[in-house]
């Protein structure tokens, strides 16, 4: 069956996003993974990503600030336009749920999207290197009330983030 009527072929990219929070005097580090998974048959488009950097830092947050915006690229190494989501997998807590991305820092495309709400699209690649978007992450905790929290969700936490590409 063609592109049009499997548009949402899953590649099962998972990133691993260990995003670190720290509210003592230690900087945590994020490392990413990548775990790629395509089964192109008979001409059947090809999804596959790749994300950088390597590590991320959003180092000390304060309840009511956010970090800095960080930058993180996203290749198209596929055949194909896609759509690329990024989803909270699993994490200690919810404060995960605050992390944004915008496609730019400023100018029409600077909305911040909650996760889960983000979608970056990607066009088809043009030749062997793919083709490169980027996009910002960070984490907001502006709105967040220590009410809304208890002891367990201070100090150095982490969870995952998982990248899911779909056909466009």
């Amino acid at each position: 069956m063609g592109l049009r009527y499997f548009s949402f072929i899953l590649i099962g990219l998972i990133l691993a996003l260990s995003f670190g929070i720290v509210f003592a005097a230690n900087n945590a580090t994020i490392n990413m993974e990548a775990n790629i998974l395509a089964n192109p048959e008979n001409n059947e488009p090809e999804i596959s990503i790749d994300v950088s950097p390597n590590s991320i830092n959003f180092g000390d947050i304060e309840l009511g600030q956010e970090s800095n915006a960080i930058r993180v690229n996203i290749t198209n190494m596929g055949s194909v336009a896609i759509n690329v989501v990024p989803q909270l997998s699993n994490g200690n807590n919810n404060i995960f749920e605050n992390l944004y991305f915008q496609k730019r820092k400023t100018g029409n495309s600077s909305t911040e999207y909650q996760i889960g709400d983000f979608t970056l699209n990607i066009a088809q690649p043009t030749s062997d290197s793919g083709k490169a978007e980027y996009c910002y992450v960070k984490l907001n905790l502006e709105n967040v009330d220590s009410g809304d929290l208890d002891e367990s969700d201070f100090g150095n936490e982490d969870a995952d983030v998982i990248f899911i590409a779909l056909a466009a």
